[in-house]
């Protein structure tokens, strides 16, 4: 139980991090730099940071489901 909630602290903790470097773009800004491999955006310790906080294809799956849904 203590290892889950942990896990899910530090996935959150680390969500925060990435949030205060791009906080002040709109999402669909921050997917454009990535998409187009923004250098000053995409740095090996970003993309790294980022990869383990990204929704699973299950997870996307699920959420555009439950979006077709509403």
């Amino acid at each position: 139980m203590f290892e889950f909630n942990f896990h899910v602290l530090v996935k959150r903790l680390m969500s925060e991090i990435l949030i205060q470097r791009v906080k002040k773009l709109e999402p669909e800004e921050i997917a454009r730099k990535i998409q187009q491999f923004d250098q000053d955006l995409c740095t090996q310790v970003f993309l790294s940071e980022l990869k383990p906080v990204l929704p699973t294809p299950e997870q996307v799956s699920a959420v555009a489901f439950r979006l077709k849904a509403c």
